[in-house]
């Protein structure tokens, strides 16, 4: 399902360096206490809260004092946007309604909840992807509504650049060309590149290189696609574009990091 880009269960000790995500990210803590930092602020995270995590917003995180059991979930901003047309979800998921992680208080119905997606997702049920869905909308409503407090008004230029993002989530693997989409969406070119940086932090050809790097991670990770056929398949120029970025990002080349990940999972 392409809304849910990974969940799964964990139940180790494990502490992150600043990082961020394309997708967002979505943590819930069945036991234990998580801390995570972003910019100069802490957020505890502990027994029957969730944290969301919005995309593109750099942020650590540590565990207090052992382990901790947590579900984990990534969520595609823009295949939601496929689903569910709310704009205010859609702004909260992408990070152009709030610039923070926020978190909610579930409880013990979120370790329900979490278990029955997961297996809705691995059985592949019929209505399985409407019962993920309507989970994920609910988790989602949740977290909103209690930190509405913290959201910016929606404004013309938040929903042009929402919409210039799906377009490109969408055909990520094909060449960008900024006159062409601007004159799509009725819109100065020059206009366009401004706002969608001022919103997003990123230019739309650097975006454009995420989804893409995104896409080969999982292609990576989750295919026994070779990474020739990975590279082509998500748009690159050539090998050694889809290697070079991919190391910098994963901090090792396509191959060694599909290897390292058949080592944690004992294949």
């Amino acid at each position: 399902m392409a809304l849910i880009e990974h969940i799964g269960f964990y139940d180790n000790r494990s502490k992150f360096h600043e990082h961020t995500h394309l997708y967002c990210e979505m943590i819930f803590v069945i036991d234990g206490e998580i801390t995570i930092s972003s910019g100069d602020t802490d957020y505890a995270v502990t027994t029957g809260d969730i944290c969301l995590i919005p995309s593109e917003i750099p942020h650590r995180t540590d565990v207090y004092p052992n382990r901790y059991k947590r579900w984990l979930l990534f969520i595609n901003p823009w295949d939601f946007a496929k689903i569910y047309s709310s704009p205010m979800l859609q702004g909260m998921l992408s990070g152009l309604l709030i610039k923070e992680p926020i978190l909610f208080h579930i409880g013990k119905s979120g370790k329900q909840l979490f278990s029955e997606m997961s297996k809705e997702l691995n059985d592949k049920s019929v209505f399985g992807d409407d019962i993920v869905s309507s989970g994920v909308i609910y988790l989602l409503s949740q977290l909103g509504r209690n930190n509405i407090d913290i959201f910016k008004e929606l404004s013309q230029s938040d929903k042009t650049v929402m919409t210039v993002q799906n377009y490109i989530q969408q055909n990520y693997n094909q060449p960008l060309n900024m006159e062409e989409v601007a004159d799509r969406f009725f819109i100065n070119k020059f206009y366009l590149t401004h706002i969608f940086s001022k919103h997003t932090g990123i230019s739309p050809k650097k975006f454009q290189i995420r989804c893409r790097l995104e896409n080969a991670e999982r292609l990576v990770r989750t295919t026994e696609l070779s990474i020739s056929e990975i590279s082509e398949q998500c748009g690159f120029i050539s090998l050694s574009d889809l290697t070079g970025r991919f190391k910098i990002k994963y901090g090792v080349t396509p191959a060694i990091y599909r290897k390292q990940r058949m080592n944690e999972y004992g294949l």
